[in-house]
């Protein structure tokens, strides 16, 4: 009988001790986050603060850095020839001009004369796109592990599905890339282009929008511009021509291609031909700028309403040093937007007031100005950072630094042929999990 009531008894605690058990696994499923899914919220929080830029609020950081020094960062950036092919570089430097280093001469086979801004995705590896290169020299899309160990060709365009992608790419809230190819072979025309989304594995591929003059001919044409995507969700972004005067277009669209408009189409006076993307300000409206039309024909910078209803020239260039500006612009935490001209960085406040920082020497051979083709960024120590297509000790372009006022300007590296020829986009400054990037506010 005695062991009748032992063997009861302990199956009695057995049970007691597996409903403990799981219990309290199940306690543990309630509250623990994987690091997986600590990085998917940090990269939301990211994406939410830029689009301010690219989202409530979506592809980049404009929070300032709170772990370690936040003076001292990392850049990395692309440039579109030199290196072992004379196919371009991706290359990383670090904010104080040391530690330079190519971390991937493109081969021309996995892509060639990258154009576009890098990104950082959620899961820490940075995707960008080359203009040409890939199976057809079509372009590519790519991904790139921070110390260039791991570089994978995740898409080769085929002309059918684009060709060219000269903007780069964001990522969306949805955790997909989503891009524009400036041209294609579709058609009688072969020059207007698509929106595309990618998966980060590359995987999946699909096209969201193809331009075509035969379907609406006052529809936009080549867009050479990264997207952003809006506090609305919806992504915006512009093309070099089409529109009701062919100048170019400010155009929205969902993120499933069911929607897509054309918001303001560019006429002689308010600027021509925009080769840059947006920027969403903390008033919500959209800034950008053009490198031609305005009252000197020598480019615009404007502001626009998510809804098209309000535009707004801000400023026209003049001339002389102070046109075609190729890239795009960024916005400080005090409302004023920075950018450069061929020859000049500028600042400009909301209402139009506008200043030039600095006027870069022309070279004293009689060439060109150096020719900064990339946004600018602000890194977590205050300061500017861009690059120039040209200049430097050899004449193969620059990273430079300049501070918000314009004093403290200095080149922190010289392109040569090994390491890089001719940037044509800006960088992005990393520090710890933050990101700050082309287009970005901060």
């Amino acid at each position: 009988m005695r062991q009748y009531f032992f063997a009861i008894m302990i199956g009695i605690l057995c049970l007691l001790g597996i409903v403990i058990y799981r219990l309290a696994q199940k306690s543990v499923a309630l509250t623990q986050i994987t690091p997986a899914q600590s990085l998917s919220k940090a990269d939301r929080h990211e994406h939410d603060t830029e689009i301010e830029s690219p989202t409530a609020e979506i592809s980049g950081s404009s929070t300032a850095d709170t772990n370690g020094d936040s003076n001292f960062g990392t850049l990395y950036g692309t440039t579109s020839a030199g290196g072992a092919a004379n196919a371009g570089t991706v290359f990383t430097i670090n904010s104080d001009g040391g530690g330079y280093s190519v971390l991937h001469s493109f081969s021309g086979g996995d892509g060639k004369n990258s154009n576009a801004v890098l990104i950082r995705g959620s899961d820490g590896m940075f995707y960008g796109t080359s203009v040409a290169g890939g199976a057809l020299d079509f372009g590519t899309i790519f991904k790139i592990s921070a110390d260039g160990n791991v570089f994978l060709a995740l898409h080769s365009f085929n002309g059918i599905d684009g060709k060219s992608p000269r903007g780069g790419l964001i990522q969306g809230i949805d955790g997909a890339l989503y891009g524009t190819a400036s041209s294609d072979r579709t058609g009688p025309i072969s020059s207007e282009g698509k929106v595309f989304k990618i998966s980060t594995d590359g995987s999946v591929f699909s096209i969201l929008h193809t331009f075509s003059f035969i379907a609406d001919r006052h529809g936009g044409m080549c867009p050479y511009a990264r997207l952003i995507q809006g506090r609305d969700g919806m992504l915006y972004g512009t093309t070099l021509r089409g529109g009701e005067s062919k100048n170019g277009t400010v155009f929205k669209i969902s993120t499933d291609g069911t929607v897509c408009k054309v918001i303001h189409s560019f006429k002689d006076e308010d600027g021509q031909n925009p080769e840059t993307g947006l920027v969403q300000g903390r008033d919500g409206s959209l800034y950008g700028t053009t490198p031609s039309g305005g009252l000197s024909d020598c480019g615009t910078i404007y502001k626009i309403s998510t809804d098209g209803s309000v535009f707004k020239v801000l400023h026209s260039f003049n001339g002389e040093n102070e046109k075609d500006s190729h890239s795009g612009l960024v916005q400080d935490s005090d409302g004023s937007l920075y950018g450069t001209t061929t020859a000049t960085v500028f600042k400009i406040d909301a209402d139009g007031v506008y200043s030039i920082l600095l006027t870069f020497p022309a070279d004293p051979n009689g060439g060109l100005w150096p020719a900064p083709y990339g946004e600018l960024i602000r890194g977590g120590d205050g300061m500017l950072y861009g690059t120039t297509e040209r200049g430097g000790t050899s004449s193969g372009g620059t990273v430079f630094r300049i501070g918000t006022d314009g004093s403290n300007f200095s080149v922190l590296h010289s392109f040569g042929r090994d390491d890089g020829l001719s940037p044509h986009t800006g960088l992005i400054w990393i520090k710890g999990t933050h990101q700050r990037g082309e287009g970005h506010q901060f």
